[in-house]
C-alpha cells in the first residue's frame, strides 16, 4: 500500500494532461455500447473518423476497433470467472 500519495499526485496530474489517457478514457466508455463505430465514437471526441484511428493506432499501438473488441474479450472472460455458476450452466 501507499503511505503518501501525495507524493504520486504530480505523476497523476502528468498522466491527466496526456493525449493518451483521455483517448483511452473516451474509449472505455463505449465498451458497452456496440452499434457505434469507431468513425462516430472519433466525432464524439472531436475528431474525425480518420484522425481518431490515427490516435489510437499512435497511442494503444493498434486500432480503436481492435482495441475495444479486446477490451470487451476480457470483460467478459472476467464476468465470466467470477460468477458462481459453472461454464457448462453458462454455456446452455
Amino acid at each position: 500500500a501507499l503511505k503518501d500519495e501525495s507524493q504520486l499526485e504530480p505523476l497523476f496530474v502528468t498522466i491527466r494532461h496526456s493525449e493518451s489517457y483521455w483517448l483511452i478514457l473516451h474509449l472505455i466508455s463505449y465498451l458497452d455500447e456496440k452499434k457505434s463505430n469507431i468513425a462516430q465514437i472519433g466525432e464524439r471526441y472531436g475528431v474525425s473518423g480518420t484522425h481518431f484511428r490515427r490516435l489510437c493506432k499512435r497511442y494503444l499501438g493498434n486500432c480503436g476497433k481492435s482495441q475495444l473488441r479486446s477490451w470487451r474479450a476480457a470483460s467478459s472472460i472476467l464476468t465470466t470467472l467470477s460468477t458462481v455458476e459453472s461454464l457448462t450452466q453458462i454455456a446452455v
